[in-house]
């Protein structure tokens, strides 16, 4: 998901060179990390991705936000950073990850030597910065900065950020800023900071909105910022009016300095809450540290976290992008319980997280797809906590979400994804313990009806006209083909549902509207096309234009789509050779249509997220060499090492989740229990999973052996290219045997 309305600015370049040193093959997997990936590339291959600092899921994700000083357009700092800029405005503490709209960037903290009210505003306190300088790794974060030669390192908590800012030898008034007004492209409505030089603390309180936050009135946020050398002098500001000496400010522009006596080294810890002041300083209480011993227990997080897949490969390359998107995948959903199990609901009101972990930050209409399947694999209690998150949210703000942002919704993108991300999350097992019944009535409300007056998100816009008429009319509703498709992918999660939950009508009902995506199927163009409330067709319409009635794509891109009808779309097609036909003509056209910055593919394009499992519908219409073919290309063509190296926005992690599956070598289908088998790039994957280790055994990959020769699982041969995910949880080995030509293994073979 990205912006695009910029289209017509995007001339910037995406940064060239490699990011940090690529480590060698036998690299522990928290050294093969490099958080420099996705932090660059230009239009629609912006990664959004920042390299700050964090723990697995952490409230807090301190990192430096940056400018080019001539002017970017806005989507390539949606996290704050961009590679190639030169410019760095400070390091603030929240951050999104690889999303297209830029929210938080709160309480941003910056080094300087000397204060006047010429640095009130980042014009005057941003400092210029170079790559030479600058260290990346999975906890920890440094730079210099080239004005002052300022030696600013960061590292984190789960609620704190960790700073450590070390000023030249004789460096007269040294001095630390903390700009509490700082958003990413927002504003506050509300603030006030306090400075305590007893205590060497700075607090402060605001009310912060930008893209998501101001969609439901504002995030309110709390912080204390704790030092460890006195302050020998200290002021407010506010509208840049600089007042030395003062304690308290009120406004809407304000922020605090501190300073310290003339050069060494300043420790700062800044703890955040979304829940009060008195939280913050509970969290600050819980997490209090060093920088050297925080440094330390973020890499050991890491470390475990990183740990749960052992990967083998002869390509460093491979190594470090693979367990870079592993540690891409940790960095959303944001975890919400703050210390004492405390969080701030929907409802604006704290509540108490009781066996589980509240998150929010979820970019569900990209994350369903390959990111929430690859966490109920590998981490189902996780995994869990999620579930469990959208279902507090119903409970407490009236309605499932699309996209939550903090303490609200975002209400971004299309479709009702929370009802696929509940759904395969129950049929796997993982969240039997939970209260289905009572989450299954707030599923079904919004597929069944309007929802009651005064809910302000949650619902499908036009359900009575998809019911009545099995379609969202163009003359209607915008976006409409795309959203009958969301639909109906939706219904056939909650038919699986039902039938699990024995709901025999309910299951019945959704199962017909699974397939409400057919009434938009023009035979004679063999697309989905935008049909209006009479049933005439939309006219003049253009397969290969990004336009009404499509949603982040073309005719194209939606052709394939939902992989929940493969068999219907290949009767619609006329057959399986027909579509067949089709489908590799879409991969062809996308292969040879040259890259542009700044007009996406019309064709097979995997930098968003409707394509994405287009390559394994060959599988499913019987010809998995092809699928194997077209896996690999897309591994190839869409991840590197370079600051670039996203297809673009990683979308909360479902592009690096595709990523992992992928180069393991199988790929789910959401709301199913199949996965299909694809091509390995690795030679050996170990998933270190609750029930058991999961290995799969290609040692005969490469480049060339792209093409499955024979398989076993369990050392029995295996016919099909499908897995079921009793079988993987299970644990057991499966073997691939790679070869470089096609063979006819698994062809003809339909998913279980």
């Amino acid at each position: 998901m990205r912006h695009l309305a910029a289209l017509g600015a995007l001339a910037l370049l995406a940064g060239a060179g490699a990011c940090s040193s690529t480590p060698s093959a036998a690299a522990a997997p928290v050294d093969a990390v490099d958080p420099l990936i996705g932090s660059g590339g230009a239009g629609f291959r912006v990664g959004s991705a920042n390299p700050g600092p964090s723990v697995p899921w952490g409230m807090v994700k301190p990192g430096p936000d940056t400018s080019s000083g001539i002017g970017s357009p806005v989507f390539y700092h949606d996290a704050g950073y961009y590679y190639p800029d030169t410019l760095l405005l400070g390091f603030s503490h929240t951050h999104l990850h690889g999303v297209g709209a830029a929210d938080y960037g709160n309480v941003l903290v910056l080094p300087t030597l000397g204060m006047t009210a010429g640095k009130t505003t980042p014009p005057g306190y941003q400092s210029a910065f170079s790559h030479a300088t600058e260290t990346a790794e999975a906890g920890y974060y440094a730079l210099t900065l080239a004005d002052s030669q300022i030696r600013c390192e960061l590292t984190a908590t789960r609620y704190t950020g960790v700073h450590r800012y070390t000023f030249p030898a004789g460096a007269a008034d040294p001095v630390i800023l903390i700009d509490a007004a700082h958003v990413l492209y927002g504003e506050l409505t509300a603030g006030h900071v306090d400075v305590d030089p007893a205590a060497a603390e700075v607090t402060g309180a605001i009310v912060s909105q930008s893209d998501f936050s101001g969609r439901y009135g504002g995030i309110p946020m709390y912080f204390v910022a704790r030092f460890t050398t006195p302050f020998t002098s200290h002021g407010l500001w506010n509208d840049g009016v600089l007042a030395d000496g003062a304690t308290a400010q009120d406004g809407l522009t304000l922020g605090a300095y501190v300073g310290f006596a003339a050069g060494g080294t300043v420790e700062a810890q800044v703890a955040l809450s979304f829940v009060s002041l008195e939280q913050a300083r509970a969290n600050l209480a819980a997490e209090a540290t060093t920088f050297d011993d925080a440094r330390a227990a973020a890499r050991a997080a890491w470390s475990e976290a990183l740990g749960l897949i052992d990967i083998e490969t002869p390509s460093a390359a491979d190594r470090t992008i693979f367990y870079t998107a592993l540690y891409h995948l940790m960095q959303m959903p944001t975890q919400m319980t703050e210390a004492g199990g405390v969080y701030m609901g929907f409802d604006r009101q704290p509540h108490q997280a009781d066996g589980f972990v509240y998150h929010s930050d979820f970019s569900l209409w990209d994350t369903y797809r390959t990111f929430h399947p690859f966490v109920t694999l590998v981490l189902p209690e996780k995994a869990r906590d999620f579930v469990l998150s959208l279902v507090r949210m119903y409970e407490q703000g009236g309605a499932f979400p699309k996209w939550p942002m903090g303490i609200g919704e975002g209400g971004s993108m299309v479709g009702t994804p929370a009802d696929i991300v509940v759904a395969d999350s129950w049929l796997k097992g993982i969240t039997r313990d939970i209260d289905i019944e009572a989450a299954y009535v707030g599923l079904r409300a919004h597929a069944t009806g309007p929802l009651p007056a005064g809910q302000s998100y949650g619902d499908r816009p036009g359900i009575e006209d998809y019911i009545a008429l099995g379609y969202l009319p163009a003359d209607r509703h915008g976006g409409s083909v795309s959203v009958t498709q969301e639909y109906a992918y939706a219904d056939f999660a909650l038919a699986q549902l039902a039938t699990a939950l024995g709901k025999t009508e309910d299951a019945a009902l959704f199962a017909g509207r699974a397939l409400s995506h057919r009434n938009l199927w023009n035979p004679e163009t063999r697309f989905f096309e935008g049909r209006l409330a009479d049933g005439s067709w939309v006219t003049n319409f253009d397969p290969v234009t990004w336009q009404e009635p499509y949603v982040e794509g073309d005719a194209w891109q939606y052709r394939f789509f939902p992989p929940s009808d493969v068999a219907g779309l290949i009767e619609l097609f006329g057959g399986a050779e027909a579509f067949m036909t089709e489908l590799e003509a879409f991969f062809v056209k996308g292969k040879a249509q040259p890259i542009s910055p700044a007009l996406p593919n019309p064709y097979y394009w995997h930098s968003n997220e409707p394509d994405l499992h287009a390559a394994y519908l060959f599988t499913l219409a019987g010809r998995p060499a092809k699928t194997q073919e077209w896996v690999r290309w897309a591994l190839a063509e869409s991840y590197t090492t370079a600051p670039d190296g996203l297809p673009g926005n990683d979308d909360a992690g479902t592009m690096s989740a595709w990523y992992l599956f992928s180069a393991m070598g199988f790929y789910p289908l959401p709301a199913t229990d199949v996965y299909v088998i694809g091509s390995p790039i690795l030679t050996r994957a170990v998933l270190h999973l609750p029930g058991g280790d999961f290995e799969v055994r290609a040692p005969a990959a490469s480049p060339q052996n792209l093409y499955v020769q024979t398989a076993r699982l369990n050392g029995a041969a295996l016919a099909t290219p499908f897995l079921r995910h009793a079988q993987l949880t299970a644990g057991g080995v499966l073997e691939l045997d790679m070869g470089p030509a096609p063979s006819t293994w698994g062809a003809g073979a339909t998913a279980p």
